[in-house]
């Protein structure tokens, strides 16, 4: 499975010349990697990955269009496709929000397929709430405060779910 995934990374790059769904584009590359995982380690397919490879895709996608609100006026210039040059920045913020709502849906659908207990789901609240802080920092359209936003928050999300599913797992 991992050379289809890298090349998936590798052709990301590439989207940008031709669709402006770049930004699922790349959740796809990054969500391979558990449903991967969960192969490698099981031997079959189950609806537990690909709900979390569906919440990847929605989380990369959501936190990709608000980090791509900085390049708006290169993309437009340069001709790079991208969601946030089609819609403008404040649809893509808004579809971000969405993005990220149904990302938190897919973490608790995900904790109930995977049979997650009483810590995964206490904890997904902490997600929920960097998600949210992301998205007020980033209306506020600050350079540096998206940046902030997006590195803290995101890594704040993964260690949240890292946590989560793995303290779950061992009580």
């Amino acid at each position: 499975l991992s050379p289809v995934a890298l090349a998936l990374i590798f052709f990301y790059s590439l989207t940008k010349r031709f669709t402006s769904a770049t930004h699922f584009f790349l959740g796809l590359a990054l969500a391979i990697a558990p449903i991967g995982a969960w192969i490698a380690q099981t031997g079959h397919i189950a609806p537990a990955p690909l709900i979390l490879g569906a919440g990847v895709i929605c989380w990369v996608a959501g936190f990709d269009l608000i980090y791509a609100t900085q390049d708006y006026d290169f993309d437009r210039r340069e001709g790079i496709r991208s969601l946030v040059v089609k819609l403008g920045i404040a649809h893509s913020l808004r579809l971000a929000q969405v993005l990220h709502l149904f990302t938190f849906v897919t973490l608790i659908a995900f904790g109930l397929a995977a049979k997650l207990g009483a810590f995964y789901f206490c904890a997904m609240p902490l997600a929920a709430a960097a998600l949210f802080y992301e998205h007020r920092t980033a209306q506020k359209l600050d350079l540096s405060g998206i940046n902030r936003a997006f590195f803290q928050s995101n890594a704040f999300v993964s260690a949240i779910f890292l946590i989560a599913v793995c303290v779950d797992r061992l009580l």
